[in-house]
Protein backbone atom coordinates (compact mmCIF):
# COMPACT_ATOMS: atom_id res chain seq x y z
CA UNK A 1 0.00 0.00 0.00
CA UNK A 2 1.64 3.44 -0.86
CA UNK A 3 1.51 6.11 1.65
CA UNK A 4 1.30 8.58 -1.30
CA UNK A 5 -1.85 7.54 -2.72
CA UNK A 6 -5.15 7.23 -0.40
CA UNK A 7 -6.32 3.89 0.68
CA UNK A 8 -9.42 3.89 -0.97
CA UNK A 9 -7.94 3.34 -4.18
CA UNK A 10 -9.02 6.61 -6.27
CA UNK A 11 -6.04 9.07 -7.61
CA UNK A 12 -5.85 12.54 -7.00
CA UNK A 13 -7.63 14.10 -9.68
CA UNK A 14 -10.74 12.15 -8.82
CA UNK A 15 -14.25 14.10 -9.41
CA UNK A 16 -15.41 16.17 -6.14
CA UNK A 17 -17.77 13.91 -4.15
CA UNK A 18 -15.79 10.64 -4.92
CA UNK A 19 -13.99 10.49 -1.93
CA UNK A 20 -17.10 11.35 0.03
CA UNK A 21 -15.51 15.46 0.72
CA UNK A 22 -15.33 18.98 -0.88
CA UNK A 23 -14.18 19.36 -4.08
CA UNK A 24 -10.50 20.18 -3.77
CA UNK A 25 -7.94 21.20 -6.61
CA UNK A 26 -5.60 17.89 -7.56
CA UNK A 27 -2.31 20.28 -7.41
CA UNK A 28 -2.80 20.39 -3.40
CA UNK A 29 -2.12 16.86 -1.71
CA UNK A 30 -5.20 17.25 0.25
CA UNK A 31 -6.17 13.18 -0.08
CA UNK A 32 -2.27 12.76 1.25
CA UNK A 33 -2.57 14.80 4.47
CA UNK A 34 -6.00 13.40 5.09
CA UNK A 35 -4.57 10.08 5.95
Amino acid sequence: MNTSQPSFGISEPNPPGSSGGPPRPPEIPTLTNLQ
